[in-house]
């Protein structure tokens, strides 16, 4: 379990929350992949055998910054 940051702005906690995206193959929540985007047929990006991390996202309750973090699952 990741500790939450403290905010590199003003020092303040930070929540976690996430950012939804669509799509079936993200389950809902962001995901980083490694390397460039590729391109299959129909414009659809491949990410066959990319790593890939669910991206953490924290929010300052202070000033509202937000940070990402894809750490190793």
């Amino acid at each position: 379990m990741m500790v939450p940051p403290r905010c590199s702005r003003c020092g303040d906690e930070m929540a976690e929350g996430f950012v939804p995206v669509e799509g079936q193959s993200s389950g809902g929540i962001s995901t980083w992949i490694a390397g460039a985007p590729q391109f299959g047929f129909l414009g659809a990006v491949k990410t066959d055998g990319k790593k890939s991390y669910r991206i953490r996202v924290y929010r300052c309750v202070k000033c509202g910054l937000l940070e990402s973090y894809a750490p190793d699952p």
